[in-house]
């Protein structure tokens, strides 16, 4: 399907969105992954700002409620981690196919991440390409997961 779309004209945008006109840029997505402040309005949207992550309540009976009381509606809210920068990098660079390894600011993290990408490698997700990890369509099927694994390396590095 994905190769069908392609050759009639389509573009990824990102890893799970495709797009036909120029106008269509999935700038949200894009932005917010790549960690720009995203101040989120309306039931159930996200966003992060001054070294924090929060959530909106979706449910409009309650975000009403609360509103009324003169709470926030924000259903969950938590500090961002001293490597959200380099954990937004690693999902941006996924979410747009490449993966610049040297880009991830934290000391060891290629050399770390290197057994978990050769293994995805030879199971036909991805490839090298100029120090960087590129996604193939089975990639990018997994990127959760992929997402996942390069932020458990990280997590796993010892902080500055």
């Amino acid at each position: 399907m994905r190769r069908e779309l392609t050759a009639r004209g389509w573009r990824h945008a990102a890893q799970s969105h495709l797009v036909r006109s120029p106008r269509e840029r999935n700038r949200y997505n894009s932005l917010v992954k790549a960690g720009v402040f995203c101040l989120p309005f309306g039931p159930g949207a996200g966003g992060h700002a001054h070294g924090h992550r929060w959530r909106n309540i979706v449910d409009i009976k309650r975000r009403h409620v609360l509103i009324e009381e003169g709470r926030f509606p924000v259903e969950v809210i938590s500090r961002l981690t001293s490597r959200h920068k380099s954990e937004a990098a690693i999902t941006a660079g996924l979410e747009s196919g490449r993966l610049d390894l040297a880009a991830i600011e934290a000391p060891g993290f290629a050399a770390a991440a290197r057994p978990l990408i050769d293994n995805w490698v030879s199971a036909g997700l991805g490839q090298y390409d100029a120090g960087a990890f590129r996604t193939t369509p089975a990639g990018a099927f997994w990127i959760t997961n992929l997402t996942g694994g390069l932020h458990a390396v990280l997590a796993s590095l010892p902080t500055a």
